[in-house]
């Protein structure tokens, strides 16, 4: 029988940070990219350690309305590291958004640097720390409006989407993208609400497409659609897994 930590040796993943990392997945970030061609970092004590040379990953992370998505990505990138927030919302004059806002800043580390911007592209392309963004639902809703799509005429709007893909795809640094999965809720009444939906939902599969790692949060609970604790097909039993190699999980072949 094949252990998951050799299915996941096989396919390019270090196997020494892989297993210390499936022993902590409830709290510490996914933070290990593939193996360099050189081989694996030597195993360390540090769940972290051999992966401080591979900073290159890019997980995506999806759900829906609190479903402790945002907290959960905050928490992937923990640490005495300086951290960019590249905050997409705009400021309004209303109570209940403002109480959403200042919610989300004071959970957020004092040695973090937060920046309003959706100049994501630019930010992608050339990240002097690791980055996270919140989120892509206001990017898109933000850039379709400084993009006169709302009408139909999108053109505009895909061609920063695309470039927006383009930057996510060829990051050289580590970032953790936050985004609604919109595929769960009711057909919107409005036009507006069905463009943002389509929209939304077409970029958030292309940018899962060229991510390490998509995460789906369903009731603060993390479900992971790609990388190492994944499994071999979404959605589809994977066999039998060793006990141990993910403690605290129940065996993928079992039936709740």
């Amino acid at each position: 029988m094949i252990s998951a930590s050799a299915r996941y040796e096989a396919a390019g993943w270090c196997a020494p940070t892989l297993a210390s990392r499936l022993g902590r997945v409830a709290t510490a970030g996914l933070g290990c990219a593939r193996r360099p061609s050189g081989g694996c970092p030597a195993t360390s004590g540090d769940w972290n350690e051999g992966c401080r040379g591979l900073a290159r990953q890019r997980t995506l992370v999806l759900g829906g309305v609190r479903s402790g998505k945002s907290s959960w990505a905050e928490r992937q990138l923990a640490g005495p590291d300086r951290v960019d927030y590249l905050a997409t919302a705009a400021e309004r004059d209303d109570e209940d958004w403002a109480r959403r806002i200042a919610e989300h800043r004071r959970r957020r580390p004092a040695h973090w640097r937060t920046v309003q911007t959706l100049d994501l592209t630019a930010a992608l392309a050339a990240p002097d720390a690791p980055l996270l963004i919140e989120d892509l639902g206001n990017w898109l809703a933000r850039t379709i409006d400084a993009t006169d799509g709302w009408d139909g005429d999108l053109a505009a709007f895909r061609a920063k989407a695309e470039e927006l893909v383009t930057a996510w795809q060829h990051s050289p640094g580590r970032v953790v993208l936050v985004s609604n999965e919109v595929g769960s809720s009711v057909h919107p009444e409005t036009r507006a609400g069905r463009i943002f939906a389509d929209e939304l939902g077409r970029l958030n599969t292309t940018l899962a497409a060229h991510a390490d790692e998509v995460v789906l949060l369903v009731a603060g609970l993390p479900l992971w659609l790609r990388g190492p604790v994944a499994p071999d097909q979404p959605g589809e039993p994977s066999g039998p897994v060793e006990p141990g190699d993910q403690p605290g999980r129940r065996q993928s072949g079992e039936r709740q």
